[in-house]
């Protein structure tokens, strides 16, 4: 009989073990809004409905009446990932330290602003912007796809790392901004977009594997009476206006595109194998 009741005990103290924790075990993935104030902190469960991110969440900033900006202010892990805005802006920041992780999509929709100082954005998932994207430096591991503006501001390093950047829009690329290709990275400037190497700057390759730049849009160096180098290849069979300094590709290159280069401006051809076509 005392055998029967402590296994009976035992049983009983399992079970009660199991239903505590059981709400954690089911949890599913939900939409999540945000409902904070028009400053706020990601790390703060008044600004969610119903909860914080947790993985798997599909997370919406999308406002109205005003200007609101979101701080991430703790590593997050989500499903998707939607800011937007009917009226006013919406500005996502991801500060130095912290990093954001998306599975699924991850649009930036127009009236938006995505603000990457220093931190990292990766994941199995993708991230378009149509709005803005105002890049500082950090990291982005995850394919982007830009039909909006994307500018590179700041004298911080900033990696694209095993990933593909695909712009249809506008990239601004300020003079002073060093950009660094790691492992395996491509650029692929398309038809329609354009990139404005706008100083002196540097593109350079960091690790193993394949890097490129493919025009097949606008490349413009309009600004700096001194070199922007290309470390990495360059294949050209779009427009490339060299209206400033130099253009220097240090990595090989193939043109089957437009070069302009006016007087007293020049195209350096330097290590690597070069086709003209």
């Amino acid at each position: 009989m005392r055998t029967r009741r402590f296994a009976w005990l035992a049983l009983s103290v399992t079970a009660a073990l199991l239903w505590s924790v059981w709400p954690l075990r089911i949890a599913r993935a939900a939409d999540v809004q945000w409902i904070g104030p028009n400053v706020g902190n990601w790390n703060d469960v008044n600004n969610w409905n119903p909860r914080i991110p947790l993985p798997g969440d599909n997370v919406s900033i999308d406002l109205f009446g005003g200007d609101y900006t979101v701080t991430l202010d703790v590593d997050s892990s989500i499903g998707s990932l939607t800011v937007a805005s009917s009226t006013g802006t919406t500005t996502l920041i991801i500060p130095s330290g912290r990093t954001l992780t998306i599975g699924g999509a991850g649009p930036v929709n127009e009236r938006s602003v995505l603000q990457l100082n220093g931190g990292t954005i990766n994941g199995g998932g993708s991230l378009s912007v149509a709005g803005a994207m105002n890049w500082t430096g950090g990291t982005v591991n995850i394919p982007l796809t830009n039909s909006g503006t994307l500018n590179l501001t700041g004298g911080s390093s900033r990696n694209l790392s095993n990933s593909t950047l695909n712009n249809a829009g506008t990239v601004n690329w300020a003079g002073g901004a060093p950009w660094t290709f790691e492992y395996t990275a491509t650029l692929n400037n398309q038809a329609g977009g354009v990139l404005n190497v706008q100083g002196d700057n540097s593109l350079s390759p960091y690790g193993s594997g394949s890097k490129i730049l493919n025009n097949a849009g606008t490349l413009n160096k309009s600004a700096g009476t001194g070199a922007a180098t290309f470390y990495v290849a360059f294949n050209n069979t779009g427009t490339v206006n060299v209206n400033s300094g130099t253009l220097r590709l240090d990595a090989g290159s193939t043109h089957a595109g437009t070069l302009n280069i006016p007087s007293g401006q020049t195209l350096q051809l330097a290590n690597g194998t070069h086709d003209l076509g």
